[in-house]
């Protein structure tokens, strides 16, 4: 997890604002910090891969397994108002 401060609460809410718009989702907000995660569960393209060379021993457990794992190193951002 990644923190950054910010001076004001108008940079604050830029700041927010940038990040949502960078594919990032809001997953709490307060009046002084935010936190933002970037969600995703990996590349399609590596999805079709373990599906073509994993299916027949795996049963799609591979895929589900890439999936999660994605998911759980996605990127994280604490934004604070330093005061």
């Amino acid at each position: 997890m990644r923190i950054r401060k910010v001076e004001t609460a108008k940079e604050f809410e830029k700041s927010v604002d940038e990040y949502i718009t960078m594919g990032y989702e809001l997953k709490s907000q307060g009046e002084a910090n935010a936190l933002l995660k970037k969600g995703g569960y990996g590349s399609i393209v590596v999805h079709i891969i373990i599906f073509i060379f994993t299916i027949w021993w795996t049963i799609g457990l591979g895929n589900l397994a890439y999936a999660l794992y994605s998911n759980s190193k996605s990127d994280e951002i604490l934004l604070k108002i330093e005061e």
